[in-house]
């Protein structure tokens, strides 16, 4: 949510890590003041002579020296200061082992989660975000566990948090990396540098205030974060951002059962003949988006609600296949391996909610441009197009990847084709799951065409779609194609203005053409950004509909390859998630699959239309990660 900025000439926020992000190590040194039995503002004395430019603390900050030659001289620097005190009694010296066990209790840290929310949504509006912070480097770490085995920094809090934060920034600065440290102001413009904005384009949130006073002497608006909730105000107005209330648990006891932003419905074990095939009663309820809470109710989730990724943030590969077709792909994270296959008109770019989520969550995530689109080869023939080819598109990568067995996520053509690799391919696939994409096993004994023709309905579209006249129509202007096609269904039932813009898909033979008859200007789809809407009319700009388009051209084909598979049942643990609000795949047309899926199970959002990953990510991300960690053992969790 936006509103009017003060300072709408702001293009990115940077912030501080201790004491904004997370918790603030000063505890730690108050503490060890007390425990220590020293004087009262003696560590904070020490630390100021310390970090002076030839200080001990401030060469460990600047990478100068590392921990191990830091604790001596600053037990030095310690014992001198103690020598010099006038208080009386005299304190007694500190020991070295003391002096160690401050510096890792600074390191022993919470996050704050109202602050990570702020980021989060700063990111996904569009504006850059650094992390500028004074760290060390630490080789006194153990590097060995009780076997042996190596796990330095794999395994410690600081290692295990950067990997948590580094997904909400674009750069992260660190002081001992780069030789500078705050408030030195080389490193406030040396970080603008790294972002491509000016000094006076940034805000600076930091809760000590000299190095609040340092950018801003920079010409960087400063924000002093001393409270959690009066930082996130002040920085959401000076950018005009509306961030929700604190969500907390306790809210979400408050909430009626018919009003749950989603629901998860787990399968532990496979259905048996004596258990009931019944489906659940919501497949049978109307969709109405006024049940349905908004997920602002959820509680902020470090690693569910991670920002979504941008085109630079994430490694981008190629893989030729064995029949010669170019596949482009994104993959992010370690762990058992998650493929993400999108639909129409989509990339992989539409997963950007969900991949640093399930990055975090400890998978590996390979998520692709679907043969005919984007960077991916885009051939015209329409019979490459068969949903064998596309599965062998993605057996063909895993196998260059190495990759033995997958879980499979699909979504719109998607779905259908991790249902087929599923059942065409079950040595290959672990787990399987679709979004808004029912399983659907064609008629043998009934030629799809034919049924389509007899009895097009919401599916009219698909009949137009047969024709070159619909590639012309849809090139034509893709920027209005996408605005047109890439909205969510409440937004247009919420908004009696935008009605006229619903695109009817029943009907686009009968007026020659899916968006014919429609307004050439259109708002753009609140559901993507600026930065969004041209990765998307940019990548169609180049590819053409064509590709897209002849996914729907192979029906009688795919017909006659799924006779092979007549009568199967898709036996891997499955997921099928429904929208309440998707016009065309419905939650009732899914209400069959427990006959056909022995262990399925489900997750239903009610204020969802078809564009699920995109208009109700939180809600997704928790579905997915949460039946993931009973069907797939995922690597360790970024987390503290």
């Amino acid at each position: 949510m936006s509103r009017a900025a003060t300072h709408p000439h702001i293009r990115a926020v940077l912030f501080d890590l201790g004491g904004v992000l997370v918790t603030s190590p000063l505890r730690a040194i108050s503490n060890f003041e007390r425990d220590a039995g020293l004087p009262p503002k003696f560590m904070q004395k020490l630390f100021v002579t310390s970090g002076q430019p030839q200080g001990a603390f401030a060469r460990l900050e600047r990478g100068d020296l590392l921990m191990s030659s830091f604790l001596v001289q600053f037990h030095a620097e310690c014992n001198t200061l103690l020598e010099s005190w006038d208080a009386q009694p005299k304190p007694s010296g500190v020991s070295h082992d003391n002096v160690r066990r401050l510096m890792q209790s600074m390191g022993e840290l919470s996050l704050v989660p109202r602050m990570l929310q702020l980021v989060a949504t700063i990111r996904n509006q569009g504006f850059k975000t650094a992390l500028v912070t004074n760290n060390w480097i630490d080789d006194t770490l153990d590097r060995t566990d009780a076997h042996g085995s190596s796990n330095l920094l794999q395994g410690s809090a600081v290692t295990q948090l950067f990997k948590l934060l580094r997904p909400y920034f674009d750069v992260v600065v660190e002081s001992c990396q780069t030789g500078m440290r705050k408030p030195d102001q080389d490193i406030y413009l040396h970080t603008c540098k790294l972002l491509d904005i000016q000094p006076t384009q940034a805000v600076f949130v930091d809760d000590l205030g000299h190095n609040v006073k340092a950018a801003a002497q920079c010409g960087m608006t400063a924000v002093r974060c001393l409270d959690p909730e009066q930082a996130v105000k002040d920085v959401s107005d000076l950018l005009g951002l509306q961030l929700p209330a604190a969500a907390t648990n306790a809210s979400l006891a408050t909430i009626s059962t018919e009003r749950q932003p989603y629901t998860v419905l787990l399968r532990q074990k496979p259905l048996t003949k004596e258990d009931s095939s019944a489906s659940p009663a919501f497949l049978a309820q109307p969709a109405d988006w006024t049940a349905s809470t908004p997920s602002d109710v959820l509680p902020f989730d470090p690693v569910l609600d991670a920002p979504a990724c941008t085109v630079d943030s994430v490694p981008h590969a190629f893989v030729t296949t064995q029949t010669g077709h170019r596949i482009h792909y994104v993959e992010l994270g370690e762990g058992p391996a998650i493929v993400l296959c999108h639909g129409w008109p989509e990339l992989w770019y539409s997963w950007r909610h969900q991949i640093p989520a399930l990055a975090l969550a400890g998978f590996r995530v390979i998520a692709l441009d679907q043969r005919g689109y984007g960077q991916s080869s885009a051939p015209r023939d329409p019979s490459l197009y068969g949903m064998k080819q596309l599965s062998e598109d993605v057996v063909h990568l895993l196998d260059h990847l190495n990759i033995a067995t997958a879980t499979v996520i699909g979504h719109d053509w998607g779905g259908a084709q991790v249902w087929a690799l599923a059942l065409h391919y079950p040595h290959r696939i672990h787990a399987v799951a679709s979004i808004n994409t029912p399983l659907m096993i064609p008629n043998p004994a009934k030629n799809p065409m034919q049924t389509l023709r007899e009895n097009p309905g919401r599916f009219d579209y698909q009949l137009y779609f047969q024709s070159d006249a619909a590639v012309a129509e849809l090139g034509a202007n893709v920027e209005r194609t996408v605005n047109y096609i890439l909205r969510p269904t409440i937004e247009i039932e919420r908004n009696p203005e935008m009605r006229r813009l619903a695109v009817n898909f029943a009907t686009a033979t009968k007026r020659g053409g899916l968006l014919a008859g429609m307004p050439d200007n259109i708002p753009p789809t609140p559901m993507l950004s600026a930065t969004d809407l041209k990765v998307y009319t940019d990548a169609f700009r180049s590819s053409g509909f064509y590709g897209p388009l002849n996914w729907y051209r192979n029906m009688e084909a795919n017909w006659r390859w799924h006779g092979r598979i007549a009568g199967k049942q898709v036996r891997q643990p499955a997921l099928m998630v429904t929208a309440g609000r998707d016009l065309v795949l419905t939650p009732a047309g899914s209400a069959h699959m427990e006959q056909l899926i022995p262990w399925l199970s489900r997750g239903h959002i009610p204020a969802s239309g078809h564009w699920t990953m995109q208009e109700r990510p939180r809600e997704l991300n928790r579905i997915l990660v949460q039946w993931l960690r009973t069907v797939v053992y995922p690597a360790q969790v970024a987390k503290l």
